[in-house]
């Protein structure tokens, strides 16, 4: 049997992103990326979304559920590929699952959009499903027709910036599910001086709640106070 031609990259997951921790604006998403029915999958999925909607989060939390099921799996940042000598991404059309996040990096980068083009042909021809994601819409990227016209073929799932008792609700779920402490004044404070997108303020707390941790003090106001003024 050929083994899998694993590119080697030193690229900071987040090994504690969780299906259960990422807020779902719909069942139907839910259960999309359910993968006890890995089956039902799309063989190729567009995810679309501004920058802090969750994107990344979301693929590397699958990636980590899709690793605790067995199912072969590999995540690709492109953003942090780009910075490596990698010139092809030839064997990972043997994974089961491939995830490639960032494709807004490619604008204008005419050999990768070519690495891209040809390794999902490579996919679509195994039993190699993908996930790809973007911050724009793909008219609005900058690629070659026929890549173009690829990724407008297939299907497409967009996550929307979280707003108002949305986002409130977001945050308090997440909170909750990685049993951090933190009131509803706590989080009125912050939203109000601090960007108000569910990934920028769940990293923030994330970063509160390790203060809090190694200062022995609860998430209060003047905690928050201090925090932002190390910003």
């Amino acid at each position: 049997m050929q083994k899998h031609k694993q590119l080697i990259f030193d690229f900071d997951l987040n090994q504690k992103a969780g299906l259960n921790h990422f807020y779902f604006q719909s069942e139907r998403l839910a259960s999309l990326f359910d993968l006890e029915n890995f089956s039902q999958l799309p063989k190729e999925l567009l995810l679309m979304g501004l920058p802090g909607t969750g994107k990344s989060y979301l693929t590397q939390a699958i990636l980590n559920d899709a690793t605790s099921k067995e199912i072969k799996a590999s995540y690709l940042p492109l953003q942090a590929i780009l910075k490596t000598a990698v010139t092809s991404l030839e064997g990972y059309e043997q994974f089961e699952l491939v995830i490639i996040d960032g494709l807004e990096h490619l604008s204008s980068k005419l050999d990768w959009q070519t690495i891209i083009f040809n390794f999902l042909n490579l996919a679509y021809e195994s039993h190699c499903k993908v996930i790809l994601t973007a911050a724009v819409n793909i008219p609005e990227l900058n690629f070659f027709p026929d890549l173009h016209s690829r990724l407008m073929r297939m299907e497409m799932e967009s996550l929307t910036p979280l707003q108002n008792d949305t986002l409130r609700q977001a945050i308090a779920y997440v909170c909750d599910s990685y049993d951090i402490s933190i009131s509803s004044k706590e989080v009125e404070y912050l939203l109000k001086r601090y960007q108000r997108d569910i990934g920028s303020i769940m990293a923030a707390i994330h970063s509160l709640d390790a203060l809090s941790a190694s200062q022995k003090r609860r998430i209060t106001v003047p905690l928050i106070k201090e925090f932002l003024n190390s910003q």
